[in-house]
């Protein structure tokens, strides 16, 4: 199942664009997407009659990765409640029988191709594959191209690789089924799981009710619990990217932005900064002083055990982050990503619909207050920076819109820069609505920036399971 990233918590589980299903020699693609949205109940309940029965049938091996997240979404989506009668049988997740592979048993892997050999130069080669890239790479070879994971799943028409890879991203379950059953004991699988991957496979199995659950056996749906990697943190170790608070020297101020960027609070030295201005930030809002060279011993021995890390200043940002979300076990999840103003490292934002900012952006006063945003603070939401002024002084409260003028105000006293947004973006068919700092008033917005960044920082990301 694809559906279009969701970079905040906010708005519930992510509808179901497109429902990848293969057979032998097949791949049939549901457009879910343009389906419900032209269909209406009719559609929707035939929908739902459909993937019950498919679900429910025992004498269909129904394969997937990840697969009880991917449910989740397809019943919300569907409009099937919990409280639905939905027996499911005969469902196989391979992340569970990854996690049962010995490193000592996978084949060895041959390099993918580079389809962006400029890009992955710069970010220092290709990072390492997870989920089911990497079941697939283990078992066949070679790991699957995920270019297409992220992009706009419920942007029409859908392009030629996006249908490629949706196609490949399922058809790719039979190929590492059928060559794990071909050799199980080369891939030091066991006989119980052995047992397991053959449950209800065969195309003659009758339907019956559901054996009592033998240990070895893969639980029911209603017993799944969100799959969880075998070396995934507990719950409680790590940090929340939330929750990190860091001062960065003026020395590592590139530094301090990329952190920024996946969700840290981080306060930055300015270029005229005293070092020793760090240790008082740190000790005043509890926060661990990243620094380089020789401040490093002066500041330490101003703060806390630990409370102090020294970063190289002669490696790019991008290894810095790295460094440093490792040294401190930093947890960044998706929503985590821009999720703080750049500018400001402020985290409460002003949802502005696509509309709403056309209007804005046309005439010199047109801010009218809570009418005129959609006011929903603390919505972090998916956003690439814009290049703007640098906020200025402002009196406080709300201005009329014949006072406004250009500079269009957000409480309290905040200018909206509406200025600053091009008029081709509002032409963009797959924008939906802009993010606007309540602290400074920069406008941000979707755009290639946060893909590149999801792909820089891969690598540390908690990214859900791919389906």
């Amino acid at each position: 199942m694809e559906w279009r990233p969701s970079f905040s918590t906010i708005g519930g589980k992510p509808r179901v664009s497109v429902v990848q299903l293969a057979i032998w020699g097949r791949v049939f693609l549901l457009d879910m997407f343009r389906l419900l949205q032209e269909g209406g109940e009719e559609v929707q309940a035939s929908l739902c009659g459909f993937f019950q029965s498919l679900l429910g049938n025992p004498a269909i091996l129904k394969l997937g990765y990840g697969m009880s997240g991917d449910l989740r979404n397809l019943m919300a989506t569907c409009g099937i409640s919990r409280d639905a009668n939905l027996q499911l049988c005969g469902i196989l997740d391979l992340q569970l029988v990854h996690q049962k592979l010995p490193k000592r048993s996978k084949k060895s892997c041959q390099p993918a191709p580079d389809p962006c050999p400029a890009k992955e130069k710069a970010w220092g080669g290709r990072l390492p594959e997870k989920g089911l890239s990497l079941l697939v790479q283990e078992v066949l070879g070679r790991p699957l191209n995920k270019t297409e994971q992220l992009s706009n799943w419920e942007k029409r028409p859908l392009r030629e690789t996006q249908i490629l890879y949706a196609a490949c991203d399922a058809y790719c379950l039979l190929e590492v089924h059928a060559e794990l059953l071909k050799d199980p004991a080369a891939f030091g699988l066991s006989s119980d799981m052995e047992a397991m991957m053959r449950k209800d496979g065969h195309p003659g199995a009758k339907a019956k009710k559901p054996p009592r659950r033998e240990q070895g056996q893969p639980p029911t749906r209603k017993e799944i619990p969100a799959p969880v990697p075998a070396d995934a943190p507990s719950p409680s170790a790590g940090i929340l990217a939330q929750d990190f608070r860091v001062v960065c020297d003026n020395m590592l101020q590139g530094l301090g932005r990329s952190l920024r960027c996946l969700g840290v609070d981080v306060r930055i030295l300015g270029n005229d900064d005293e070092h020793r201005k760090a240790a008082e930030i740190a000790r005043e809002e509890n926060r661990v002083i990243l620094t380089s060279g020789l401040p490093f011993h002066s500041l330490r021995s101003q703060v806390g055990e630990g409370r102090c890390f020294s970063v190289s200043c002669s490696e790019k940002a991008r290894d810095q982050v790295l460094q440093v979300v490792k040294h401190f076990n930093v947890r960044v999840a998706l929503a985590d990503v821009f999720s703080r103003c750049q500018a400001c490292n402020c985290s409460q934002y002003v949802k502005v619909s696509k509309e709403r900012m056309g209007l804005l952006r046309k005439r010199s006063g047109g801010w009218t207050g809570q009418e005129d945003a959609e006011a929903c603070l603390g919505d972090p939401g998916p956003f690439a920076a814009t290049a703007t002024p640098e906020p200025q002084s402002c009196s406080p409260g709300w201005q009329t819109p014949e006072a406004a003028g250009p500079e269009l105000l957000l409480p309290p006293g905040v200018r909206l820069r509406v200025e600053a947004v091009p008029p081709g973006v509002l032409c963009k068919e797959d924008l939906d609505c802009f993010y606007c700092c309540s602290q400074c008033g920069q406008v941000f917005w979707e755009g290639s920036h946060l893909g590149r960044l999801v792909s820089q920082f891969r690598e540390v990301l908690e990214l859900p399971e791919e389906s």
